[in-house]
């Protein structure tokens, strides 16, 4: 399953967010995700409007994560801005699998909060992961 950009975004934002635990504004958030900034001011405005972040304009502006923000399980996340629509040239067992595939690959981000998410250690270089070892 392919999740949406704007999904990817929104994840990435409360993630970085939740790690440098002070305001940020956005050309910093951007420096970081390297993203169109109409895409991230998009998500910065939903993430802001369902009270994930907390935003401030002006010159001591910024955004900041909330506890609402830290607590909430990346499958809400996902459900919430992944827009998944059925397929009509599948056959109804065929998309009923694909339905179910979805439902499980939601589910494994179950009990999984932004903070816990944002805590997770994985390999910093590619070196680490040796894809191609026989």
């Amino acid at each position: 399953m392919k999740i949406s950009k704007f999904t990817e975004i929104c994840i990435n934002v409360l993630i970085l967010l939740c790690e440098t635990e002070k305001k940020s504004n956005i050309d910093e958030i951007n420096s970081r995700l390297n993203v169109s900034r109409n895409h991230l001011a998009k998500s910065i405005n939903f993430l802001g409007k369902n009270g994930w972040i907390a935003t401030k304009r002006g010159k001591s502006g910024g955004v900041i994560i909330t506890k609402k923000g830290m607590n909430l399980e990346i499958k809400d996340l996902i459900r919430e801005t992944n827009n998944i629509q059925e397929n009509s040239f599948y056959s109804k067992e065929i998309s009923n699998l694909f339905a179910s595939a979805q439902d499980n690959f939601i589910e494994f981000f179950s009990n999984i909060t932004i903070y816990e998410g944002s805590k997770y250690n994985s390999p910093k270089k590619n070196d680490d992961l040796d894809l191609y070892s026989t």
